[in-house]
């Protein structure tokens, strides 16, 4: 693991204008990966210095260091890309961090779907590839900003918000993380959706008109006005690829168009907060098992993200400002692509070119 850590970091110390910052970085990552020595009882942030007592050598890595952590994002995508291939899924999730305070950004009593409950929390959206043999990698995140955080140039600078920077929803963030991601050279077989906002149904609308097949969860009246979507854009084209399932396997298809279902049954306990439907869509002929399959695979994948965010200390930091959480986050990045290129990777652990 430590070994794949230091390749991973020599990939991206190009981002780092400085040597220091780039040996601090170093360390970062290994305190994240529990590979530094450092005793993380009793403390927050576990990402820093063995010998230091203090943790004000990560914060200025976090917040005031020069480097670019989104050239250094966008080189980890090259890995994951040049390592296990552009094909699969793409997933993109919701999560929530617990924070006590005002003071970091995007913070407000907002809906948790960890829990089902409303509390003070910062939200942010994370895509995910899923390999066929489904292995998971972070490829990109956005931090979901409350239109206060917008408007108010108190909130604003309390938080750096960067000048320019207009509201996005959810729905926004989740469109343009898959559209970056197949602008990169992704070409998911389908995507999954787990988000939890007033406008699910615009993402979904974006992925029609690409023709991009997925599946997502949504709540009775979230079907409602994504019935109206499908009635104004056009149906999926048939998958030449896929298209002689019908008769290779001998069984009536279900109606072309999107297929929802109920699932899990309604008196089922299964998840707080858990979506009771699911919509498909594909541009070839569906079963009622290739749904419920899919529906399986997203929640194989859900119960592998909350393992994740524990195994690489997601949850584990104390930064307020926009700049930090992001940088933070493209630590928890790497930490995370070293360990499942090191538990499942190519050969001798090489990395793609």
């Amino acid at each position: 693991m430590e070994t794949m850590l230091r390749r991973l970091h020599g990939r991206i110390s190009g981002c780092f204008a400085r040597a220091e910052p780039r040996e601090r970085a170093l360390q970062y990552l290994l305190g994240l990966a529990g590979g530094s020595g450092v005793d993380a009882a009793g403390r927050r942030n576990v990402a820093s210095y063995s010998r230091e007592a203090r943790a004000d050598g990560a914060q200025r890595l976090l917040t005031t260091a020069q480097w670019d952590d989104a050239d250094a994002r966008r080189k980890l995508r090259e890995v994951v890309r040049s390592s296990v291939g552009a094909a699969g899924c793409l997933y993109v999730v919701e999560a929530t961090f617990p924070k006590k305070g005002n003071a970091p950004a995007g913070v407000e009593h907002q809906y948790r779907p960890e829990n089902g409950r409303a509390q003070n929390c910062q939200c942010a959206l994370f895509l995910l590839h899923v390999t066929p043999d489904v292995r998971l990698f972070m490829l990109d995140l956005g931090l979901y900003l409350p239109p206060a955080w917008i408007t108010d140039r108190d909130r604003r600078a309390r938080g750096r918000i960067p000048d320019g920077l207009t509201y996005r929803s959810k729905s926004a963030i989740a469109r343009d993380l898959v559209l970056s991601a197949m602008d990169n050279g992704f070409r998911p077989d389908r995507v999954y959706l787990s988000l939890h906002c007033r406008d699910n149904p615009g993402v979904l609308e974006a992925l029609q008109q690409r023709q991009i097949p997925h599946l997502a969860g949504l709540n009775l009246d979230e079907l409602g006005r994504v019935a109206r979507i499908d009635a104004a854009v056009p149906a999926m084209r048939d998958d030449a690829r896929r298209s002689g399932d019908t008769a290779q396997r001998g069984r009536e298809a279900l109606p072309r168009g999107p297929v929802t279902v109920r699932f899990p049954p309604a008196n089922s306990r299964d998840g707080r907060g858990a979506s009771p439907y699911y919509q498909a869509r594909a541009g070839y002929p569906m079963f009622t098992n290739d749904v419920v399959r899919s529906i399986a695979e997203r929640r194989y994948v859900e119960r592998r993200w909350k393992d994740i965010r524990s195994e690489i200390r997601m949850d584990r930091y104390e930064v307020r400002s926009w700049r930090g959480w992001y940088r933070h986050m493209t630590f928890a990045m790497t930490v995370q692509l070293a360990n499942e290129l090191t538990s499942a990777g190519p050969a001798d652990g090489e990395l793609g070119a």
